[in-house]
């Protein structure tokens, strides 16, 4: 499902984000870095570690990690069926909190999808280089 509420949510928490960076520069360069680290490609290449990020996100019940590592998954060639059964695993796990969140997940997952034309069943982005998206 389409909400058209997504884009302008995701906007309005990263400005919010970044005017907290600004306003606690050190703190935040220092997290940012640790999480530069975490999401280097190893034994786990990046496309994992993404979605290995929204699934933390949906399994802490947080519709702001959700709104930020949704697109970035997306991005890193994560998809839909790859969300799907990703999102079944929290599901099995956390119960009927995370079927909630993991709605949500694949709501800003498709409308992401959307707003940059691209079809349900379009996976032309496998195979592509995929770079590491800013945090």
């Amino acid at each position: 499902m389409l909400d058209k509420k997504i884009p302008d949510e995701t906007r309005r928490f990263a400005s919010a984000r970044d005017a907290f960076k600004e306003a606690s520069p050190t703190v935040i360069d220092e997290f940012l870095q640790m999480k530069r680290a975490a999401m280097k490609p190893g034994a786990l290449d990046f496309k994992t570690k993404s979605l290995i990020a929204v699934l933390m996100g949906v399994a802490r019940g947080s519709e702001r990690c959700i709104l930020t590592h949704v697109p970035a998954a997306f991005d890193a060639g994560v998809d839909r069926q790859e969300l799907i059964e990703g999102l079944d695993i929290t599901i099995a796990f956390g119960g009927a909190p995370q079927y909630g969140f993991s709605s949500f997940a694949l709501s800003v997952f498709d409308t992401y999808r959307a707003e940059h034309d691209r079809p349900a069943d379009d996976d032309s982005r496998h195979g592509a280089k995929v770079t590491q998206a800013k945090s």
